[in-house]
């Protein structure tokens, strides 16, 4: 039929193999990358179970610490003292200051500022 194809039957057929075998590589690979997810998926449905379990342990054991906390807080009671103590000795009312530095003290306590800057004499 199309006797000027003939020369090139080879290279058709040749043409015809590499397709067929880049076609089998294409869809082994896509079908890999399918195999590959749908595990991957599994394995991440299978971690998110074990984490919801844990939060699950988690919430229990956290509303019995609370239940604790709270039975704790209500025996709990506040006791405050209070003691007065008068200091009366006799070492504390001796006089410590000299005459000059008695005055100073008056001087300052009457709200006058004492020059201090002088010199005595």
């Amino acid at each position: 039929m199309f006797s000027f194809l003939e020369p090139y039957k080879v290279y058709a057929e040749l043409l015809a193999v590499v397709l067929a075998l880049v076609t089998t590589f294409t869809l082994g690979w896509k079908t890999k990358g399918w195999h590959d997810d749908s595990l991957a998926l599994a394995e991440n449905a299978q971690v998110d179970k074990v984490v919801q379990q844990f939060h699950q342990h988690e919430s229990v054991v956290a509303s019995t610490l609370e239940d604790k906390l709270s039975q704790l807080k209500a025996n709990e009671k506040v006791i405050e003292h209070e003691s007065v103590k008068i200091v009366d000795r006799p070492v504390y009312n001796n006089i410590c200051l000299d005459p000059d530095g008695l005055l100073l003290l008056n001087k300052a306590r009457g709200g006058q500022n004492p020059d201090t800057s002088k010199p005595a004499g």
